[in-house]
């Protein structure tokens, strides 16, 4: 019996390890916000470009990909917009959801800000007048 003492501690060691898991598994999901400017826009794809500066990067502009989901809203100057709106040179506060590993960060675009001056903000569609809505009168 004294040799199933010594084997009690690593039987209990392998017993652990076993129903804890030992394997590196992904965090969960969580939410950051970044501002900062856009270097990149890729609209078919969804994906935008970040000059982001972070707390935890110390200041510095980081570059960070961010995806544009169906489920992402963007605004520009409070009105929903599109990612085919966005322009390099933007400044953006984006809150993205962070999903997968720290070698892997997915960033999900959940809402984008952005506010331009009234000479680059896109125009809104007008509503037709009535002389502009009216249809030709047909020749006589």
């Amino acid at each position: 019996m004294p040799r199933m003492s010594r084997l009690a501690p690593l039987l209990v060691m392998v017993a652990l390890c076993t129903l804890t898991g030992c394997d590196a598994r992904s965090r969960g999901a969580d939410f950051r916000l970044l501002r900062g400017l856009i270097t990149g826009v890729n609209a078919p794809t969804g994906e935008i470009t970040l000059a982001a500066v972070e707390r935890r990067a110390g200041g510095e502009p980081v570059t960070r990909f961010c995806h544009v989901t169906p489920h992402s809203e963007v605004y520009i100057n409070d009105r929903l917009a599109d990612v085919h709106e966005l322009r390099i040179g933007d400044r953006a506060e984006v809150v993205v959801m962070v999903s997968g590993d720290e070698r892997m960060e997915q960033l999900a675009v959940v809402t984008a800000t952005l506010h331009r001056d009234a000479e680059e903000a896109p125009e809104l569609p007008r509503a037709p007048t009535s002389s502009e809505g009216a249809q030709p009168e047909p020749a006589r």
